[in-house]
């Protein structure tokens, strides 16, 4: 497909990509970035974009598959930050803090045990069960 017929296709169908993504995402700034990641699909796809006989059909099916996929993307990135807030709001620490105590935890451990045994009973005494 050529440049002029590219541009033809564009004026002739952007205003209908525009309409079905707004429906779909209800938010303007979206439906234009969706228009235009598809509109860049097209070009990518070069001659066989004439393999198609009705490239109106094409380019709906395309845009309303990206826009339900953007959906998709927002809702799964919503969930993840629900899930994280109510993780730290559960524990008091992010999941990678909890990662970080937990190592600390067993180097602290570790190095410990390495201890004489009278200078491992002083430091658990003193700094692990708060004894004098």
């Amino acid at each position: 497909m050529s440049r002029v017929e590219f541009n033809e296709l564009v004026h002739a169908l952007s205003r209908k990509m525009y309409g079905i993504a707004f429906r779909i995402l209800g938010n303007q700034e979206e439906a234009e970035d969706a228009v235009q990641e598809v509109l860049i699909k097209l070009w990518n796809m070069g001659e066989r974009l004439n393999e198609y006989s009705s490239k109106e059909a094409l380019v709906s099916t395309m845009i309303k598959n990206h826009s339900i996929d953007q959906i998709r993307k927002r809702r799964n990135k919503m969930q993840t930050d629900v899930e994280k807030a109510e993780l730290k709001i559960n524990t008091g620490f992010t999941p990678l803090e909890e990662l970080e105590n937990r190592e600390s935890g067993d180097i602290i451990r570790n190095i410990i045990e390495t201890l004489p045994e009278a200078l491992m009973n002083i430091v658990i005494y003193r700094d692990i069960d708060d004894l004098s």
